[in-house]
């Protein structure tokens, strides 16, 4: 059922757009009379269109032989494609770069310094610097907002800018007292706000300060009435450099999931923490395969105000594919 609601200038005036617009199957739910007209709530029932039945077996079969494929590369089966190819989707997927991601490179790919130069044509690093005042951190709970934000605040203040820091998250009382500390040593100014609606007070009052950092809550991305509050924020308050955070530790199916939630946020760039964590670091490569955002920086450890590195593309594109460079070629694993 497809369900509406129009405004007019009176009651005729809206059946015809109801008709115009529904057909003349549509029925009115309600009406209503407001001072500059009349608030009217139509339906109408609508067939939705049934896949024909070629189209179904067509979907049927397609699933039985991604299922076969699936089953002849469990048991050891390896396709038809040349050597050199074999080798580097062999590599790829051992850095834990995703399949359809890995066989995609491969089929444009021959060798290793092609793979390099596409991998590097593909990421983008760009790191956003100071084109607004405020910046905002965000990201699911536990990606390391606060301890990022601490390093951003002391390379900022490296370069000269003077800052000042809002604190959002009031949920977790330690990284607060933390935060509040990290500023009173530093004496920055600090503000704590407790919703999305104080923070451009907040701002406004630090606007004689060069750069605005914002630290936010860790909330699930499933907690659609902070997404919303955030989504909100942006809308009325778009002077705002936002920085999503990633851990390089998540598994594609939390990625997807938080994908969903945070696509709707202005993002300026990626952060992508926790990269000492992993063994291999194709991940990287999966965020940004879905996010398609650039990445801004990445953090290696707690230190503070160490351990946040800002790649290139190129340091990038290396650093998923496992090689590092050296005098006269590739790394030996890649020979």
């Amino acid at each position: 059922m497809t369900i509406k609601r129009f405004f007019a200038k009176n009651f005729p005036e809206a059946m015809k757009m109801i008709k115009k617009e529904l057909g003349p199957e549509a029925i009115i739910l309600s009406s209503e009379q407001k001072p500059t007209g009349v608030e009217v709530v139509a339906a109408v029932e609508k067939e939705e269109p049934q896949p024909s039945d070629n189209i179904v077996t067509l979907k049927r079969e397609i699933e039985q032989l991604k299922e076969a494929l699936r089953r002849l590369g469990a048991a050891g089966y390896e396709f038809n494609v040349p050597e050199q190819r074999r080798r580097l989707l062999h590599v790829l997927k051992k850095n834990a770069i995703k399949e359809e991601f890995a066989l995609r490179l491969c089929e444009r790919c021959k060798d290793i310094n092609e793979m390099i130069a596409l991998l590097t044509n593909e990421i983008k690093a760009e790191m956003p610097e100071g084109h607004q005042k405020a910046v905002m951190v965000v990201g699911p709970t536990g990606v390391g907002k606060t301890t990022t934000l601490m390093k951003l605040v002391a390379r900022a203040i490296r370069h000269g800018s003077t800052v000042g820091v809002i604190c959002l998250d009031s949920y977790k009382i330690g990284a607060v007292d933390y935060l509040k500390r990290f500023c009173q040593v530093l004496r920055l100014p600090f503000r704590m706000v407790n919703t999305t609606e104080a923070l451009p007070e907040a701002i406004l009052a630090l606007s004689s300060r060069d750069r605005v950092f914002i630290d936010t809550p860790g909330r699930s991305p499933s907690d659609r009435a902070y997404l919303k509050a955030m989504e909100r924020f942006f809308i009325e308050f778009p002077e705002v450099e936002t920085y999503l955070l990633m851990s390089a530790n998540y598994d594609w199916r939390f990625l997807e999931t938080t994908y969903q939630h945070y696509r709707e946020f202005p993002v300026s760039c990626l952060g992508i923490t926790k990269i000492d964590e992993v063994p291999v670091k194709g991940h990287i490569y999966n965020i940004l395969s879905l996010y398609q955002k650039p990445v801004g920086f990445l953090t290696n450890g707690q230190r503070i105000p160490h351990d946040i590195v800002f790649p290139d593309s190129k340091e990038l594109a290396l650093m998923c594919l496992g090689v590092n460079e050296v005098k006269g070629g590739v790394h030996e694993a890649w020979a």
